[in-house]
């Protein structure tokens, strides 16, 4: 199972946002990725620029 996305605009995740490590989560996005608050993405994300205003765990 998985999920893919492409997108020219910024991403921004809110606090508490979380992505099922078993799922295969690809984003790519030549914008801004934002994580507000403490998250847990199981996910590769490629941005161009990368913030986070809390604890962040990539699976």
């Amino acid at each position: 199972m998985g999920a893919s996305g492409l997108t020219n605009k910024d991403l921004s995740f809110s606090a508490g946002t979380t992505i099922d490590p078993k799922i295969k989560v690809v984003r790519q996005s030549p914008g801004k990725v934002t994580v507000n608050g403490t998250s847990s993405l199981g996910a590769s994300i490629q941005a161009g620029a990368f913030a986070t205003s809390g604890a962040v765990n990539f699976g």
